[in-house]
């Protein structure tokens, strides 16, 4: 079979330059590929576009009002004046963005009229976990985050709260203290602070982590006749605990990094020899302590000799105003003694008596508070050949 096909005059562009082909003519540009068609006076003809105008410049294109898919040969000034928005809105104004009805990604075209109420749909803020806590705000909307720190809020422990965190002697009696397994409230009342299992912390030895070690703070340190506040720490995660002579705990929590929750949970006091005075502890009703000494401290002895409102020291701990409980003894040698001794608060008018008997002894006893400084105002005398002492054996802590 015979194939026929019809060979138009055919150049490269560059011949085409110095081409002047017959009017209706057609020749092929080899180098374009494509077809140029001839008037009789127009050098290289006419190039006529390809399917994909592939060939066509985009000033071309856009000179004939033709826009490419991506509408990157419009510029913005046609596109605002042809109605059409770019995409990111960049040429259209707020007033007709809200009047159309949509929302810029921040929000800020809206008006106070687009806020949701109880009744109305619309836009909301959400509050933050420290505004749901709080509870007063009637605008915003909570999250499942806020709702569960509000929870854990009200589920706290109540401030002040304190169970179990008992004070002891441990197997150093001298120098160690153990505390018992318990939860408290933290002193500002920002955290709960619970003791799994019981810590002991020795007052012989600097501040480390952990059970059985040391729990004395840099810089302070193991005195005579001193006193020493028990307290534990938390930092959110791990509990622990210390000795500190601040009532704050300021110098324990300096060296106990991360640590910045605490709660007092005992006091001790040193004798001369340095060593934690002995006693047993009590837990009363609302979480204090009741103290007792294993051996009463006679704080007072007197003979002969006479006082009148004299602030005394007995033996408790300073820093605070702690609930002793003293035992007051007078004691006649002779017929006609008469000795007394009275112990008042130094800022009441509370107060234990003792005394007038004419010879043999009295005694008495009950709970006075002192002052921060372990202070207890005495009043003492009688006739000669008499004595007067008195006693502490223990104290309330009222933690």
């Amino acid at each position: 079979m015979t194939t026929k096909a019809v060979q138009f005059r055919r150049g490269t562009s560059v011949q085409h330059l110095t081409f002047t082909g017959l009017d209706g003519e057609v020749t092929v540009d080899t180098d374009k590929k494509v077809i140029r068609v001839h008037d009789g006076s127009t050098v290289g003809g006419v190039p006529l576009a390809r399917e994909d105008l592939s060939n066509v410049s985009q000033e071309t294109i856009a000179g004939i009002g033709i826009a490419k898919d991506d509408l990157s040969n419009i510029d913005l000034a046609t596109l605002t004046d042809k109605g059409l928005a770019a995409s990111d809105l960049s040429n259209v104004s707020q007033d007709s963005v809200s009047a159309l009805g949509i929302a810029k990604d921040d929000l800020s075209n809206l008006s106070s009229e687009a806020d949701a109420t109880e009744t109305v749909k619309g836009v909301v803020e959400l509050a933050s976990s420290e505004e749901t806590v709080t509870g007063t705000d009637s605008v915003r909307a909570v999250t499942p985050a806020g709702v569960q720190a509000a929870i854990s809020n009200y589920l706290s422990l109540p401030r002040n709260f304190i169970s179990g965190l008992l004070i002891s002697n441990a197997s150093d009696a001298d120098h160690d203290i153990t505390i018992s397994v318990g939860e408290c409230r933290d002193t500002t009342d920002t955290m709960d602070i619970a003791l799994p299992s019981s810590l002991t912390k020795r007052l012989d030895s600097d501040w480390e982590s952990g059970t059985d070690c040391g729990g004395l703070p840099t810089g302070i340190t193991l005195n005579p006749n001193d006193t020493y506040h028990l307290f534990v720490i938390s930092n959110g995660t791990t509990v622990d605990a210390g000795f500190d002579t601040a009532i704050d705990a300021s110098n324990l929590l300096a060296d106990a990094t991360g640590y910045t929750s605490y709660r007092r949970v005992g006091s001790v006091i040193t004798d001369t020899d340095s060593n934690i005075i002995p006693f047993r502890s009590i837990e009363m009703t609302g979480g204090a302590t009741d103290i007792s000494y294993l051996t009463r401290i006679e704080d007072i002895t007197e003979e002969d000799n006479s006082a009148t409102d004299q602030a005394t020291i007995i033996s408790v701990p300073t820093g605070l105003q702690f609930e002793a409980h003293v035992m007051l003894t007078s004691i006649s040698d002779t017929t006609g003694a008469y000795p007394y001794i009275y112990a008042t608060e130094m800022n009441s008018s509370k107060e234990i008596r003792c005394g007038s008997v004419s010879a043999g002894s009295a005694y008495a006893n009950g709970y006075l508070f002192t002052d921060t400084s372990g202070q207890l105002s005495l009043t003492w005398g009688g006739n000669s050949n008499r004595r007067n002492y008195l006693y502490t054996t223990g104290f309330r802590d009222y933690r």
